[in-house]
């Protein structure tokens, strides 16, 4: 298990979309999110549901299940290690060719080039701080299950069939959201949205006309 399971990081995510819908002025709104922005999209419905038009789940699930929450915390901080001793630009070279994220680089060389540049530009202490205290102790999603039987909003999730630290959480919510869509994508891994970018915003289309019709 985490060293320290902390709610804070994951409410102050989920806070800050209900302040984006109320800035702009919107009684509800469709929300996206991809990986930790997914779980913020998810916890953000479970604690303000009236705000939700839908909520689009895409590859959410790292490390909430029980036989992975132990591994899942240890990577994190090991992660957080490299970006503060090493660097932006090797951790993120070393996150680029996770099993997760290689199907990128075999499918879109120049595409997979731009997400690791990117990354290399991020905060060396700022990520380090994201993987130790949100990712690594953010608590499980199964872990609000009351809450997630209770979110009467409809609920799309999206998941790569080559993502496997995501695969069972995905039947898990598929089971327990009372409305809930599963989109799973071959030959597909974490970064959804970058790998099959048309697919996806196709996807993300036809569910929020679904759900306005």
């Amino acid at each position: 298990m985490p060293e320290r399971e902390d709610l804070y990081g994951l409410e102050f995510a989920a806070d800050d979309i209900a302040a984006v819908i109320d800035g702009l002025g919107l009684d509800r709104a469709h929300v996206v999110g991809l990986s930790m922005g997914a779980y913020a999209v998810l916890r953000f419905g479970m604690k303000y549901p009236q705000k939700a038009r839908s909520l689009v789940v895409a590859g959410v699930g790292s490390g909430s299940p029980s036989a992975d929450r132990e591994a899942f915390a240890t990577k994190c901080r090991r992660q957080a290690e490299v970006f503060l001793q090493q660097g932006s630009a090797v951790a993120a070279q070393e996150i680029g060719v996770a099993p997760t994220r290689i199907g990128l680089k075999q499918k879109d060389p120049l595409g997979w080039q731009r997400f690791v540049e990117h990354l290399s530009e991020h905060d060396p202490v700022g990520m380090a701080h994201t993987l130790t205290m949100y990712q690594a102790s953010r608590p499980s999603i199964q872990s609000f299950e009351q809450q997630i039987q209770n979110l009467h909003v409809p609920v799309f999730l999206m998941v790569g069939d080559q993502d496997d630290p995501c695969l069972e959480t995905n039947l898990y919510l598929k089971r327990t959201l009372p409305d809930a869509q599963l989109l799973v994508y071959p030959n597909t891994g974490h970064a959804i949205n970058l790998e099959e970018p048309a697919a996806f915003n196709d996807a993300v289309q036809q569910f929020i006309y679904q759900v306005a019709r």
